[in-house]
């Protein structure tokens, strides 16, 4: 990434987080930094990279079965597989983080899975250092982390997305940077969205 111009890629991680088995498994930092642990046959495997540049940040994950998979964790991918499309569908001009929020929730709770998610959608984007989560409310804007905030055409954010069962050992992680728009997001990261099992 830095070769192809980021200018991000002088941190120790390189703002680059990777997780496998058990670490997977936790929300939040649990992923940063690398380990010099080896990937094991049947772990699940989540590599979230950043680039930036003027002090614009990207955003992007990547979910992956170590073959051989379960039938576990295959019920666990298909559920994160499924609340990030339908988050996807759900992003449009007009709606606010909370409503965001409360529609996701009620999807996983009807597919019972509602245990495993962390209740927010989204990270701020723009300048360096400007993330938010849904809830809070201290931050230098007046969008900064206001669940309130009704979002409007054109708005770019990051689309964000964790789900974490610690019990089983398996998480997964969603981000890429959306472009909101009157009536639906575009996603600027063109990546396939599936869960790959791979030997």
């Amino acid at each position: 990434m830095r070769k192809q111009g980021s200018e991000w890629e002088w941190s120790f991680t390189g703002g680059n987080e990777i997780a496998s088995g058990p670490r997977t498994g936790f929300a939040g930092g649990a992923c940063t930094p690398a380990t010099r642990r080896r990937i094991n046959a049947g772990e699940p495997l989540m590599i979230d990279i950043h680039a930036m540049f003027k002090l614009g940040l990207g955003d992007h994950a990547h979910n992956y079965l170590i073959a051989p998979a379960t039938k576990r964790q295959w019920w666990h991918a298909q559920n994160f597989l499924d609340i990030v499309k339908e988050t996807l569908k759900t992003y449009k001009a007009g709606i606010t983080p909370a409503d965001l929020a409360e529609q996701m929730i009620g999807f996983a709770i009807e597919r019972d899975f509602a245990d495993y998610m962390v209740p927010g959608f989204e990270h701020g984007i723009g300048l360096m250092g400007d993330e938010w989560r849904i809830g809070l409310n201290d931050g230098p804007f007046p969008y900064w982390t206001n669940p309130e905030h009704v979002y409007q055409e054109n708005e770019l954010l990051i689309c964000a997305l964790q789900y974490a069962c610690s019990e089983e050992n398996i998480g997964f992680r969603y981000e890429n940077p959306i472009l909101i728009m009157k009536d639906r997001c575009e996603t600027l990261s063109k990546y396939p969205l599936t869960i790959e099992e791979i030997e």
